[in-house]
């Protein structure tokens, strides 16, 4: 937070635009603002309350950055934006949250209409990274705090999210959870965590843009790299019992390739398994055309 009466800082506007545009209490009174100063601006217009101890210079737009932005300073030092608000910045849920949510530590902030702080004892220096001029929790960490409250599908996503965008490895999960291991989404995400490990050794380029094809188009993720009939599959819905291939023609237009693919899948249809194979270009060229596919199989139920 700026300090007033540093350097050239000495009106509400200078101040204010340092902050996006905002200006805390504190530093409304270091300027030589009164209680009754501070009403008769806000009443007039010339500040916006925000938050308890914030305020916009009139005319600048509440977005919903400056709302995080304001959240921090009035939660103070030690503080970052966390849970729901981190997510949808990092971009692993769509929507932000109606109000911000933000973790302080070792202190007590109230509440607020706008605000939801969560309180730890400590916070470690690697779950927390800096997006712009915002202090949130790191990718890892917010997945562990998403855990406590989001549904199973919700939470999956968010963790395909991650890994499709590179904003996670399993290092970065393995000791996010090691140095949160009381937190109440540990065990879940752990546990979530130990079945994709199984799903997807390595997402490969062809997996992450699936995974965003999906996740924009709200259907199911699959396990990738899973052994279906004694075959290893790039991808499977086992309870629709739908098989998915991504063929590239340098290797499928060699003859012994052909008849291996043709026997998987005559296999995978003897067990009940329909198979589906579509190629990068048409995962890039025609997204809608394949995902419209894949949600008319997935809606219909196997034979």
């Amino acid at each position: 937070m700026v300090r007033a009466g540093e350097g050239t800082l000495t009106t509400t506007e200078s101040v204010a635009e340092l902050q996006s545009g905002l200006v805390h209490h504190r530093q409304l009174r270091a300027l030589g603002l009164g209680r009754d100063a501070i009403a008769r601006r806000v009443h007039c217009g010339r500040l916006v309350v925000v938050l308890p101890s914030v305020f916009a210079v009139g005319g600048h737009p509440l977005d919903g950055a400056t709302r995080c932005y304001a959240a921090l300073l009035h939660a103070g030092d030690n503080s970052v934006l966390s849970h729901g608000t981190a997510a949808a910045i990092w971009g692993l849920i769509d929507a932000p949250p109606p109000i911000v949510r933000a973790t302080v530590i070792l202190r007590h902030v109230r509440d607020d209409p706008g605000l939801r702080v969560h309180r730890v004892r400590a916070l470690d220096v690697r779950d927390v990274r800096m997006h712009g001029r915002l202090p949130l929790t790191a990718p890892a960490r917010t997945l562990i705090d998403l855990a406590a409250r989001a549904s199973d599908r919700a939470l999956e996503e968010a963790l395909a999210r991650a890994r499709a965008g590179e904003l996670v490895t399993e290092r970065d999960l393995e000791g996010a959870l090691e140095r949160a291991p009381l937190r109440p989404g540990t065990r879940r995400l752990r546990r979530l965590q130990r079945q994709h490990v199984g799903r997807a050794v390595t997402f490969s380029r062809f997996e992450r843009d699936l995974i965003r094809l999906l996740v924009a188009a709200e259907l199911p993720l699959p396990r990738f790299n899973a052994v279906v009939n004694g075959h290893r599959v790039d991808a499977v819905w086992p309870e629709q019992r739908i098989v998915l291939e991504c063929d590239g023609w340098a290797f499928h237009r060699e003859r012994r390739a052909f008849e291996h693919d043709r026997r998987r899948d005559q296999d995978h249809l003897a067990a009940g398994y329909r198979t589906v194979r579509i190629t990068w270009r048409q995962l890039h060229d025609d997204p809608a055309r394949i995902a419209a596919l894949l949600a008319a199989m997935l809606e219909t139920p196997a034979q």
